[in-house]
């Protein structure tokens, strides 16, 4: 009997390892791109694989995507852009200096492109940063309570630091 395909899929629980990856949350402008997370990952178990191979744009992305999707059973739902799938999309700018030349389009998204080269995300169909600004959030009112609650820590530490043992 002939053996099954294998499904291979990109994943990675250590982000750390890779100065670019971000933490586990949702993408936006001030957390890195999809692509650098697939970059990541990839290069990652290239380092530890017994099986480390070189794997062209195109290969992590469909292991990242449609590869992906399929191992958890949801490659009916999400993986792909396909009318009736679930799809979060991103516009990438690729055409600044640091963009230039482009050979190959989907390596170049891969393993070339960074968050500054986000200008708009849809998730779930409703847009949610239009030209690098968010739409569903005010931005100023976010970064205010950010700090509020920074300073909140800051002095919680202090006291805590300044306590006797």
């Amino acid at each position: 009997r002939p053996p099954r395909p294998v499904s291979t899929t990109l994943a990675t629980t250590a982000p750390f390892l890779c100065p670019s990856c971000p933490p586990f949350h949702p993408f936006t402008p001030s957390s890195s791109s999809p692509a650098s997370v697939i970059r990541c990952a990839s290069s990652f178990h290239s380092r530890i694989s017994v099986f480390a191979v070189n794997r062209s744009g195109g290969q992590a992305l469909h292991m990242a995507t449609l590869a992906g999707a399929r191992a958890l059973g949801l490659g009916d739902v999400t993986g792909s852009l396909e009318p009736g799938k679930a799809a979060d999309i991103q516009a990438i700018n690729l055409g600044g200096i640091e963009s230039t030349p482009v050979y190959n389009v989907v390596s170049h998204l891969v393993y070339c492109t960074g968050r500054h080269q986000v200008t708009d995300v849809w998730v779930a169909g409703r847009r949610v940063l239009a030209e690098r600004k968010l739409v569903t959030l005010d931005e100023a009112a976010v970064v205010a309570k950010a700090r509020e609650w920074g300073a909140k820590i800051h002095a919680a530490a202090a006291d805590r630091a300044a306590a006797p043992q």
